[in-house]
């Protein structure tokens, strides 16, 4: 994709990165596409959140120290929230591993942010023993509470120097009743005191709806919300994606002009699941071996999705007449 130098000139952020990939292996050419980070407008959102939660260096660099606010110092988080498939998490996950001064682990290698993932239904009794097995410490005995779990795993964090706790499918958390309150008093304990962290805590917007009923919780936050494809430069910075992900493996991308419009309207506005779709797409044009991505290809996988084959937004009509036709007949974004 284009980005633009300090002197306005446009500069390929392509050109760093090393394509050593078999083009004869359409499966390594996707995997490989499948690994690349469409850079955009929400970045910039993240930034800004994690500006408002961390320290920086002297050169504005930031750093896994987190602020701290009002006479108990105490510290704050940011609240990422998304549909499903949005690409929360690779937004994160790109934003924290760019950021030197952090150094994300998943408790394996060095890092002061920790990532972890909730499973479905979990306690957070659950939570806190993952947070213990993963930095290594599997002894955790099931007649603890939950509070003396918690605990260690705060002391743990803090013995191996790690500030900044990343709590991904964090919605997981409130789906028992009973737990969500001590869910959320738990998120306002981990920024109170010496061993406070600063939270990035991600998931679908229940998420948003449950912290929001607890008032001293909910005012600890910054909020990124990734709504759907909102702008003009959105739909530029897709179509500009594709082409690039097309050049890489040498494929001849579709001349249609509404193919971002058209992947915006099947998934209901989802970056992600735009990206998604394309990706799906150039592997089975990649698979084909004529060099050509075909509208088609896209209908293809859309079909597979939706589970039949119908009238779609990617059928070969002209998008405004289609767009037109589909909407008469109930379809929306």
């Amino acid at each position: 994709m284009t980005q633009q130098s300090h002197k306005g000139q446009p500069v390929e952020a392509h050109s760093k990165l090393n394509f050593n990939v078999d083009l004869n292996d359409p499966s390594a050419c996707v995997a490989w596409l499948r690994e690349r980070y469409m850079k955009n407008q929400r970045d910039q959102l993240l930034e800004e959140a994690l500006l408002a939660i961390l320290d920086t260096d002297k050169q504005g660099m930031l750093t896994a120290k987190p602020q701290r606010f009002g006479l108990v110092k105490e510290t704050r988080g940011v609240l990422v929230t998304g549909n499903t498939g949005d690409g929360k998490t690779a937004l994160i996950r790109r934003n924290l591993t760019r950021q030197p001064g952090i150094g994300l682990t998943d408790g394996i290698e060095p890092g002061q942010a920790l990532y972890i993932r909730v499973p479905a239904e979990a306690t957070l009794k659950g939570v806190a023993t993952d947070i213990l097995t993963q930095t290594g410490y599997h002894n955790v005995n099931s007649k603890w509470r939950t509070s003396e779990v918690w605990n260690m795993a705060v002391n743990r964090l803090a013995t191996l120097g790690i500030t900044v706790l990343w709590i991904d499918e964090a919605h997981h958390m409130l789906e028992i009743k009973k737990e969500v309150a001590p869910v959320l008093r738990r998120l306002k304990s981990l920024m109170q005191g010496d061993r406070g962290l600063a939270l990035i805590v991600s998931g679908i917007q229940v998420l948003d709806d449950k912290v929001r009923t607890d008032g001293e919780t909910d005012g600890r936050f910054e909020r990124v919300c990734l709504g759907p494809i909102r702008t003009d430069q959105d739909r530029r910075d897709i179509r500009q994606f594709i082409d690039l992900c097309c050049s890489f493996v040498k494929l001849v991308p579709p001349s249609d002009l509404h193919l971002v419009e058209r992947l915006e309207f099947a998934t209901r506005g989802s970056m992600g699941r735009s990206i998604e779709f394309s990706h799906a797409a150039m592997g089975r044009a990649l698979r084909r071996g004529d060099g050509q991505l075909r509208l088609d290809d896209f209908r293809r996988s859309y079909d597979l999705k939706r589970g039949f084959s119908d009238d779609g937004p990617f059928d070969p009509e002209a998008w405004p007449e289609l767009k037109d036709i589909l909407e008469k007949k109930g379809w929306s974004v």
